[in-house]
């Protein structure tokens, strides 16, 4: 779940990788339209006026908040994402195997011998954590 950046629609995804937006005011609700991920999502953040999503298909994708629509954005990931963390202009992707960085156009892997890796992006004090557990 994520929301824009007027906090007025909020975005929500499902098991079979859809995304419904909805309107906090109204409660109203409509799916966003484009191919997104074939099933289930892991995670979601918003930077700027997109969103990015990860899955279980190994694969990031990006929703344009203006259209309500999924962009042509298929980023093929070499593992399986474990969620998004982001903070406003950098995405970071916690994968099995590695993470990822994207920044602007750029998507970058940091290759690690861990396994099981998470990040949190704390906006109030501009750091990242990443937690790694290492395979022995």
């Amino acid at each position: 779940m994520t929301v824009n950046k007027n906090r007025d629609t909020v975005f929500t995804g499902s098991h079979d990788g859809c995304i419904t937006s909805w309107d906090v005011a109204t409660g109203e609700s409509n799916r966003i339209g484009g191919v997104g991920h074939g099933n289930q999502m892991n995670g979601m953040v918003t930077l700027g006026e997109s969103i990015f999503t990860c899955g279980i298909d190994n694969a990031i994708k990006e929703v344009n908040i203006m259209t309500k629509s999924f962009t042509n954005t298929n980023i093929k990931l070499a593992s399986q994402p474990r969620g998004l963390a982001g903070n406003g202009t950098t995405l970071i992707v916690p994968c099995e195997k590695e993470v990822g960085s994207k920044n602007r156009s750029h998507f970058r892997y940091f290759p690690e011998d861990g396994t099981k890796v998470d990040a949190c992006f704390s906006n109030k004090v501009g750091k990242l954590s990443l937690n790694f557990t290492f395979n022995n």
